[in-house]
């Protein structure tokens, strides 16, 4: 099983990046899954914007409450999210997983590292991030985040530019990503 894991700031454009990859590796004839970390925190933010008498889609994004949830979450029990995130792993029956939302370099990096996950960090000039932001509909956006600074540390294996507006330029680099990094190994 291929393991691949973008990261990098909101607005880098990891779920873009994401959506074209698994694209790819479909077209070739490679079943893809998308597994996120943060799969507990979007329950428990869904949970509590319910509770609240709102309705808001699955992935939708409250920077602020996914934070907090994360950090209630790992005083809890600090491996909390990644433990979720290896146990439906191990479920996964595919040729390749895709995760799009590591913002952990203690715990989580490590984990991911030592199971074979491929880093590639998703790389965006500051004003082309806050264009994308302001586009998005999220519920709550964070501006200087403090997790964006932990993102600073996560050393990647590979770099993916990806500072251009039209997606079809991203499109064009995640395939050719792919082709140099996945399919010309040992030729």
């Amino acid at each position: 099983m291929m393991k691949i894991c973008f990261f990098g700031p909101s607005g880098s454009g990891k779920s873009s990046a994401t959506k074209f990859l698994k694209e790819d590796f479909e077209r070739r004839g490679l079943t893809t899954e998308v597994l996120k970390l943060a799969e507990p925190l979007y329950k428990v933010q869904k949970l509590l914007y319910t509770e609240s008498g709102i309705t808001i889609k699955k992935y939708n994004q409250n920077q602020k409450l996914l934070e907090g949830i994360a950090t209630s979450m790992r005083d809890i029990n600090p491996r909390s999210i990644i433990d979720n995130f290896m146990l439906r792993l191990k479920k996964v029956n595919s040729d390749v997983v895709i995760n799009d939302d590591l913002r952990d370099f203690e715990i989580d990096m490590p984990v991911l590292k030592q199971n074979g996950f491929i880093l590639i960090r998703i790389w965006a000039s500051g004003e082309v991030i806050q264009s994308r932001l302001s586009l998005r509909n999220d519920l709550y956006t964070k501006e200087n985040s403090e997790l964006d600074k932990v993102i600073e540390r996560i050393e990647p294996d590979f770099v993916l530019k990806n500072d251009c507006q039209d997606m079809q330029v991203l499109k064009s680099k995640i395939s050719k990503m792919v082709e140099e990094i996945f399919f010309t190994k040992g030729e």
